[in-house]
């Protein structure tokens, strides 16, 4: 593992259940985020940001499939309107991230340029190119952002959106797509969880993802974990 962006860099886990990703974070981490049972069902806020357009009808349907079936299940669910501080955060996302990566890789792309993949090697180039004033106005943004998205979760427990704009690719070595979704709350250092069960027509996985409060991991895994278990049974044919 290699420092990109010291302030944006996050470790993630995949596995097959949101139980198993709270059992591997907790063993490696050793803290207490086991996705224990939650007392009452969790209050969700649908966040409603300007780049909800970019997400495939199938992905708004499914946010709109797992926000009804949280209802149902007894969840209390409301509309979360994106503030502008976190709007702002996710335009200056670019010029945090290439500032720090153009410093983290200098001797990549010094030596070894041409061992690098073409975007890479084109966003440590962009990187290098900002200058340090701009950097710190993007650090002052996202700081604004990150205020800002600790008072999302005044009066509920976690927000709802895509986890990316469409269904998950077929396998290949390509790209796996792009990160419009996530990129705010790794700016905000918000923890996200991704929830499966839901399909697309052709079968392929539509990720939602349940975002918590700063420092909330085990309320964010608890909760992920409630709704994937209400999402399979309400899918079980």
């Amino acid at each position: 593992m290699k420092t990109f962006a010291w302030t944006l860099d996050t470790t993630g886990f995949f596995a097959a259940s949101v139980e198993d990703v709270a059992l591997f974070a907790a063993l490696l981490g050793r803290r207490d985020l086991a996705a224990d049972p939650l007392t009452a069902p969790p209050r969700i806020g649908i966040y409603r940001s300007e780049i909800d357009g970019e997400a495939s009808t199938e992905m708004r349907e499914a946010v709109k499939r797992a926000a009804d079936i949280a209802q149902k299940a007894g969840a209390t669910v409301v509309e979360v309107p994106e503030p502008d501080q976190i709007r702002r955060g996710r335009d200056v996302h670019a010029v945090v991230q290439g500032y720090e990566a153009a410093i983290s890789l200098a001797h990549e792309l010094a030596f070894h340029a041409g061992q690098l993949s073409d975007i890479l090697r084109e966003t440590l180039e962009e990187g290098r190119s900002i200058p340090p004033h701009a950097y710190d106005e993007a650090r002052r943004v996202a700081r604004h952002a990150r205020k800002a998205a600790t008072g999302l979760f005044d009066d509920i427990d976690v927000l709802l959106a895509p986890a990316a704009p469409g269904a998950g690719p077929l396998r290949s070595l390509g790209p796996t797509g792009t990160a419009l979704f996530n990129k705010v709350w790794t700016l905000a250092g918000n923890p996200s969880v991704n929830v499966p069960g839901l399909e697309d027509a052709a079968g392929m996985p539509l990720g939602i993802q349940l975002i918590g409060r700063f420092g909330r991991d085990k309320q964010t895994l608890q909760a992920a974990h409630w709704l994937e278990g209400e999402i399979a049974a309400r899918l079980q044919p």
